[in-house]
């Protein structure tokens, strides 16, 4: 707003003109951090996309390794059960 008051419609032209460009160069401003935010986004999208297919790639490979470990317990708790009844045979004789 002006400080003085408008005496012609020039003056009041003027100032409207510079008004308008003056909100014209703000929504360019706005428009430019738009723009870097929309970049940031898909960096973090990106990244997110990333992290899926590494998750995806992880379960793929822990899926055998699970199998693995239970067939494993179940073989120490066998063997285990063998070495107790072989610790009674030997105090037995």
């Amino acid at each position: 707003m002006a400080d003085k008051p408008i005496n012609s419609l020039e003056e009041l032209a003027t100032l409207t003109q510079r008004e308008f460009l003056a909100i014209g160069e703000r929504f360019g401003g706005l428009e430019h951090k738009v723009d870097r935010l929309d970049q940031k986004v898909n960096t973090v999208v990106d990244t997110l996309d990333l992290m899926r297919a590494d998750l995806h790639d992880i379960k793929l490979a822990l899926g055998p390794l699970v199998r693995s470990v239970a067939s494993l317990e179940e073989m120490v708790r066998h063997l285990d059960k063998r070495v107790v009844r072989l610790e009674e045979q030997a105090t037995f004789r």
